[in-house]
This record gives structure tokens, C-alpha cells and sequence, in this order.
């Protein structure tokens, strides 16, 4: 994965940290991909390609929130986005019957992990 998208999955969580979330999760994917079209048994084109994206999570006032940007170019963008989810979640707030209400427990808010689903082999 490269290093934008763990740049802004780290400043998400701190951004929504500071905006009074009570949890967030990031999910970052990246996807390299190549086609190659084939016709009449030669090569007509060969194409590559990458899609990034950033998936989040998040629970505010006992309210889960979802939000995802594909290909964000900066953070400014993603945090537009974020705004509007945390908005929606003071929305939802004043309508909601069943509160989520999380354990207390410690938080180690200065480890991020990352982990790699893909192993080269």
C-alpha cells in the first residue's frame, strides 16, 4: 500500500479523534490491476490500472456512521467528506432509540496498525 493512503488513514483518525468521535476505523485497499484484450489470436491492447479507496466507520453520539472515498487526491477531500458523516451522525442522534454506548477501556491512541492482506509469494 502506498504511503498517501496510511498518511491519510493516521490523519483521519486523528481528525475524527479531536471532532469527538467516540470510534473510528479506517480501511484503506489499494488494487493494481492489468487486462489484455485478445482478438484473433493477437494483442489489441494491454491496460493497467490502480483503484485506491478508504472506507470508514465511525460512532458519534451513539450513532454509526459509514463513509468512502475512492482515489482521494488530498486530505482536504476526504475531510469534506468527513464533515457531512459526523454532521449526519448529530442528525441521526435526534431520532435514534437504541444508543450504541461503548466500553470503557484504555486506548492506545498513538499505534496505528496496518495490516496486508496481499502477500507477494
Amino acid at each position: 500500500m502506498d504511503q498517501d493512503l496510511r498518511d491519510f488513514a493516521d490523519k483521519i483518525v486523528k481528525y475524527t479523534d479531536k471532532a469527538g468521535v467516540q470510534y473510528c476505523d479506517v480501511r484503506a485497499e489499494q488494487q493494481d490491476k492489468k487486462s489484455v484484450l485478445i482478438e484473433n489470436g493477437e494483442i489489441e491492447h494491454i491496460r493497467n490500472g490502480e483503484d485506491r479507496g478508504i472506507g470508514i466507520r465511525l460512532i458519534k453520539n451513539g450513532t454509526w456512521s459509514f463513509c468512502s472515498i475512492t482515489n482521494p487526491k488530498s486530505f482536504n477531500e476526504i475531510k469534506e467528506i468527513l464533515d457531512t458523516t459526523i454532521g449526519n451522525s448529530n442528525y441521526k442522534n435526534l431520532n435514534i432509540r437504541n444508543r450504541i454506548d461503548l466500553h470503557k477501556s484504555p486506548i492506545n491512541r498513538k499505534e496505528i496498525n496496518f495490516y496486508n492482506s496481499y502477500k507477494k509469494s
